[in-house]
């Protein structure tokens, strides 16, 4: 996609307990950077404003980034939950990256047997199967300590541009990987119609699995594009002088201009208008 063509619309970021300050902004940044501006207002919104329900009349997308998705769960309800829910079967896009895309799944599994573990059904379930994490060592929140640069490889039909499976570096900090049901297994609840594409792998973890899918739900055409990893960070944006980013900046400023590609193939494959580029690889 490129620039015009849509109306004027909203892109709604979750902002109220459970939602990281430092994830946030940068999130921010990112949508605004690269969303065709004409089309677009990049607005927070709380919890409050979701359960309440009007939002959904002229929104383009709503997102959820990084953060703890006990805080969406708890802030949200059951209220809040079901009008995010009936939105996307009603044709609306979905955006969860890292605690966004575990709350989107119909299980969720981090760090179990740890003092920091959080397993259960999800109410969303725009994910047939389970978000298990995290696929780094050393988690803490509210630090990088457990922060890492992970090869993904995105394959040839996520980024046309490129035209082949390509491998590059990625921020990750607590995410976990996408295992879908095999097929003798269901949710409890069997939601309606549920289609997984796989658009990038976690090549260094056993099995290769998924880091990033689209899912598209229901019949009416309501997209949830889930991405662990966090492929809205530009490098440039990360802290310079913390002593873990440190370790390994110059591997994510080397994939830069990749990760921008993917991110923005990532809002269009959402049915979002990116903002036109000068220049690609």
């Amino acid at each position: 996609m490129s620039d015009g063509g849509m109306s004027h619309a909203e892109v709604y970021v979750y902002q109220g307990p459970g939602a990281s300050q430092v994830s946030s902004s940068l999130l921010f940044s990112s949508l605004r950077r690269c969303l065709c501006a004409a089309s677009y207002r990049v607005l927070p919104i709380s919890p409050q404003e979701i359960r309440k329900g009007d939002w959904v009349e002229n929104c383009a997308a709503v997102v959820f980034g990084g953060g703890y998705d006990l805080g969406f769960l708890d802030a949200l309800g059951q209220q809040g939950t079901k009008v995010i829910r009936r939105y996307v079967l009603n044709g609306g896009t979905y955006l969860g990256i890292c605690a966004g895309a575990y709350f989107a799944c119909d299980y969720i599994q981090f760090e179990k047997g740890s003092k920091m573990e959080v397993c259960g059904p999800r109410p969303l379930q725009f994910y047939p199967g389970q978000c298990l994490g995290a696929v780094t060592p050393n988690f803490k929140y509210g630090s990088e300590r457990g922060a890492a640069a992970l090869p993904i490889t995105v394959t040839a039909g996520a980024v046309p541009t490129l035209g082949k499976d390509t491998t590059l570096h990625v921020y990750v900090n607590g995410g976990g990987f996408f295992s879908p049901y095999s097929s003798t297994t269901t949710s409890s609840s069997s939601p309606p119609r549920r289609q997984v594409e796989t658009l990038a792998r976690f090549v260094s973890l056993d099995g290769q699995p998924a880091a990033v899918v689209r899912c598209e739900v229901g019949e009416k055409g309501g997209v949830a594009m889930l991405s662990s990893p966090h492929i809205e960070h530009a490098a440039f944006e990360l802290n310079p002088t913390d002593r873990y980013l440190l370790k390994f900046q110059r591997q994510l400023r080397d994939s830069d201009q990749l990760r921008e590609l993917f991110f923005r193939a990532f809002l269009e494959k959402g049915k979002l208008t990116t903002r036109s580029v000068m220049s690609v690889l």
